[in-house]
């Protein structure tokens, strides 16, 4: 959501990149703090 919205607001490609990873860094974040409660819900 927010990469969409910075990548059409800029034409810094550096601006564009920098959203995208922590676009990326934030889902990969939420998959694992997901992962990890599904895992101390099964024990």
């Amino acid at each position: 959501k927010d990469i969409v919205s910075k990548s059409l607001g800029s034409s810094n490609k550096l601006s564009v990149a920098r959203a995208t990873l922590a676009a990326l860094t934030s889902i990969n974040a939420s998959r694992t703090r997901k992962e990890r409660l599904a895992e101390n819900n099964n024990q």
